[in-house]
Parts: C-alpha cells; sequence; structure tokens
C-alpha cells in the first residue's frame, strides 16, 4: 500500500468541503449572467444548461437582477 503525501489529501479534502460548502443559492446581481455564474461556482460555464433546467428557466439569457438561482 502506498503512503499518500500529507499535503495531497489536505487538498483532496479542501476540495470536498469547498463542494459541500457551496451554497444552495445565487441572487443574481448586475453583469452577472448563467456563463458567470456557472464558472464561478463550477470552475466551467458547462453548468449552464443544468442551471437552466433546475431552475426550470426557459431561456438561458432571460436572467435579471435580484432573481434566486437554485444551484444543482
Amino acid at each position: 500500500v502506498e503512503a499518500k503525501n500529507p499535503s495531497e489529501e489536505k487538498k483532496a479534502s479542501a476540495a470536498g468541503n469547498e463542494a459541500n460548502q457551496r451554497p444552495k443559492f445565487h441572487v443574481v446581481k448586475v453583469g452577472d449572467n448563467l456563463s458567470k455564474i456557472s464558472r464561478r461556482y463550477y470552475g466551467t460555464d458547462k453548468m449552464v444548461p443544468a442551471i437552466v433546467k433546475y431552475n426550470k428557466l426557459k431561456d438561458a439569457n432571460n436572467v435579471h437582477l435580484g432573481m434566486n438561482l437554485k444551484l444543482p
């Protein structure tokens, strides 16, 4: 059995904790769009379709100031 590097274990644990600490909602602010929101919470804009579906949005471009988006 190979011993793991303690610093690698901390990094893996921190990454897991970040996912657990991700907010469940995002309130849309000035300048926000779904791509920016996706990159902020997931590090990629590939989650845009999931955010659209999760919030039952008809159009990914139809987010407005103060909208409370649920995060998948």
